[in-house]
């Protein structure tokens, strides 16, 4: 079976939301009825949406500590978010001679982090900024229905004494071509949409050296992923049996 390695070429610049600005807040109450210590706010901004491997995601973090408990750091994730689908096909000893069935996963991966101790008193407001680059990745990828891959930067605000933390994610496109610089002089605006879940990448530019559009049929890059996804499987169920090991 041919084996081959997919990854498209993705201009920033034909997404009009890559070179947007992108905000997004979200609040904790830490404590127990009886035990409450109070809440914290945080508010994270990045100065667009569309990045590439080799640049720095920018992220500006503001928190509002109204809680009685010290904010001992801040990390930050870029987390790599794949899912594949295909269509596996079992032997089995029936008088149907074998069955079909549509196989799954899931991986999540942390691409790179960074973290950040600020050691906030209680009842204080403070800024930060974080730096992360990016390392050479696959861009975002979503041209079918059996191959998708998205990026989310995750924020995580720990609090001492407090067994939960405050998490807030924020999608992001990673690209082949850059946004240009002259797109990013546009002033913010003021009133930003609500932060979906995941950022639809842009459509490739062009097909993959040596394929043509009859070869580019779905059934038949299907099959040519199924070793690939009972890989990623047999990879789940290999962990599972180490950690299991451990115990």
């Amino acid at each position: 079976m041919l084996a081959f390695t997919v990854i498209p070429h993705f201009d920033l610049n034909t997404i009009p939301y890559a070179a947007s600005p992108i905000m997004k807040s979200e609040s904790m109450n830490f404590g127990i009825v009886l035990f409450k210590h109070g809440r914290i706010l945080v508010k994270v901004a990045l100065p667009k949406s569309g990045y590439v491997p080799g640049e720095t995601i920018c992220t500006n973090i503001e928190i509002n500590n109204t809680s009685s408990k010290e904010v001992e750091r801040v990390e930050m994730f870029l987390m790599e978010v794949s899912n594949f689908e295909g269509k596996c096909s079992e032997v089995r000893r029936t008088q149907f001679g074998h069955l079909d069935h549509v196989a799954k996963a899931h991986k999540r991966r942390v691409v790179t982090k960074a973290t950040q101790k600020i050691s906030m008193l209680a009842n204080k407001t403070s800024q930060c900024t974080m730096r992360l680059p990016i390392p050479p990745i696959v861009p975002s990828f979503n041209i079918c229905r059996i191959i998708h891959v998205d990026y989310k930067l995750e924020i995580k605000v720990l609090v001492t004494d407090v067994n939960s933390s405050l998490c807030l994610d924020i999608p992001v496109l990673i690209g082949t071509y850059p946004v240009q610089t002259s797109l990013l002089l546009a002033p913010m605006p003021i009133n930003i949409p609500p932060v979906p879940e995941y950022l639809t990448p842009p459509q490739p530019t062009a097909l993959p050296a040596n394929i043509t559009n009859e070869e580019l049929d779905e059934d038949e890059l299907l099959k040519l992923i199924v070793d690939r996804l009972e890989e990623v499987l047999q990879l789940d169920s290999d962990e599972e049996d180490f950690q299991e090991g451990e115990e």
